[in-house]
């Protein structure tokens, strides 16, 4: 009886186990590394970890990062110049390497500053600088270019020989380049370029695209939205503490808290704010038939979102394996027990 308890018990820590399947990822390695911008004489703010650098059209100049590998084993470093963009989840992003660039931009900014290589080998227990130089652009203007140094260290180790499942460290930084010319300030502006249906993370959303096609930053952005759809009272909206990279725009996404998509006419107001900067919005669209159709196939509605019945359902499965396959053993032990008489 003993070892029978002893299978029942094995049966079931397997089957506990099997359905809750669990991926483990582990940061191995010993020290740290990092990435330091070394501060030149032209810089506005002191004291601030990038580059906020005044600049003059046509100016060259080469300025420096520092690598600091305090590990005891060799690393790799990857840096790349990246334009500043705004995710759209309303901050300033600097590791897209391959971003859209907004039809405002006036210039690249992988092509003002520039990198003799990417990758860059640092001994253990050293440091070493970077050199990156800029060339500004010739044409006047006056305003910010924004970008940064993405840089990251990936080590050697997988935690797994599958494919599928293959993860390597990777430990990222980014340092912003702040580009001024001129000191007058730059008056900021907001645009309202399309309103569209789509889904995120497999939940319906009626997405905003807003612009900030002007060469300054955007900060401390509120938005205020109400949605009416054939003119009802549909969704309201707040969202406060954003910011946005000149020059770019992002998609403002506004939940439908699970609902289904519904074909027909709706009206967006919002009301944007950041400093003493105010815009207001007043927006007709329209959903199609075809479009919510195609939305709706592929989103998660809230009513799925309670998962309640189905963990009752799948653990009364687990009960069920379990009673049946005791059964089998104890029939099978009694069987066994009436052959020894």
């Amino acid at each position: 009886m003993k070892k029978l308890l002893k299978t029942f018990s094995i049966l079931f820590s397997i089957l506990f186990i099997v359905g809750i399947p669990t991926i483990m990822v582990q940061a191995n390695g010993e020290g740290t590394t990092q990435i330091k911008a070394i501060i030149p004489d032209n810089q506005i703010q002191d004291n601030i970890g990038y580059f906020d650098l005044m600049m003059v059209p046509g100016q060259k100049q080469t300025i420096e990062v520092e690598l600091d590998n305090s590990s005891s084993e060799e690393k790799n470093y990857f840096i790349h110049i990246t334009p500043a963009t705004t995710s759209d989840g309303g901050t300033i992003d600097y590791s897209n390497l391959e971003p859209k660039l907004d039809e405002s931009v006036l210039f690249d900014f992988r092509e003002i500053a520039t990198l003799e290589k990417e990758k860059y080998v640092v001994p253990p227990n050293s440091k070493i600088r970077v050199p990156i130089q800029i060339s500004m652009p010739e044409e006047a203007f006056e305003g910010r270019l924004l970008g940064g140094i993405y840089s990251y260290v990936e080590s050697d180790d997988e935690e797994s020989t599958d494919e599928a499942l293959q993860v390597k460290n990777k430990v990222s930084n980014s340092i912003a380049i702040v580009l001024r010319v001129g000191d007058s300030p730059v008056t900021p502006n907001l645009v309202l370029k399309q309103i569209i249906a789509d889904s995120r993370n497999t939940f319906p959303v009626i997405e905003v695209n807003l612009q900030n096609p002007t060469p300054t930053i955007i900060g401390g952005l509120s938005i205020d939205s109400t949605v009416y759809y054939e003119d009802h009272l549909y969704i309201e909206n707040h969202s406060e503490n954003m910011i946005m990279a000149p020059n770019s725009n992002f998609d403002y996404g506004l939940s439908l808290d699970g609902q289904e998509i519904q074909p027909g006419n709706y009206r967006l107001e919002m009301t944007a704010s950041s400093g003493e900067h105010t815009w207001e919005f007043s927006e007709e669209f329209a959903i199609d038939s075809q479009t919510a159709n195609n939305l709706n196939e592929n989103i998660v509605f809230e009513v799925e979102k309670d998962n309640h019945y189905l963990y009752f359902i799948i653990f009364g499965l687990i009960i069920l394996m379990v009673i049946i396959l005791l059964g089998f053993f104890i029939k099978k032990h009694k069987k066994s027990e009436s052959e020894k008489q």
